[in-house]
């Protein structure tokens, strides 16, 4: 019985590519380009297996091949929309003509798809662009919060500093 998902960490980082592939040497190959990102490498090798890691920890980046046998590789990343919105989603395909772009970029949100066999330095870039924009808006979104936190205290310190001058005044 194969495993149906691994987990190779590299470092220690919050960031992590989900690959998706029903090939264990498509899955291999995927992982062997992108281990120098040193980002969390995590293999499904079916879109259940996938929808259950979704599920269960953040992913950065979801690389998806379309032709999975168990699932339709356009409605697993719509699914990814939902559960994790934040997440670039990456369609595989060997078969160009077969994308159907509309619906990758209307219905999955998918901010790309690559064609096997897949060009290595535009892999990388591709991976690279997705997970500095999923950093962007992270640290964006933990500033906004931070800001709104010190409003509040400044605006809680002027009310106390206004009430001290009425007092004393």
């Amino acid at each position: 019985d194969r495993q149906r998902l691994t987990i190779k960490t590299n470092h220690k980082n919050i960031t992590s590519i989900l690959l998706v592939d029903d090939d264990p040497q498509i899955l291999d190959a995927l992982e062997m380009s992108l281990e120098e990102l040193g980002t969390q490498i995590i293999k499904a090798s079916d879109g259940k297996s996938a929808l259950e890691i979704l599920k269960s920890q953040m992913i950065t980046v979801i690389i998806c091949d379309l032709g999975l046998p168990d699932y339709d590789g356009v409605a697993l990343l719509k699914e990814t929309v939902e559960i994790q919105p934040d997440c670039i989603r990456i369609a595989l395909t060997g078969n160009a003509e077969s994308v159907e772009t509309i619906d990758l970029i209307n219905i999955a949100q998918s901010s790309h798809f690559i064609l096997k066999p897949w060009d290595y330095q535009s892999l990388l870039q591709t991976v690279r662009s997705g997970l500095d924009h999923v950093r962007l808006v992270l640290d964006n979104r933990r500033l906004t919060q931070v800001t709104q936190e010190q409003n509040k205290k400044l605006i809680k310190s002027y009310e106390n500093l206004n009430a001290e001058l009425k007092l004393g005044g």
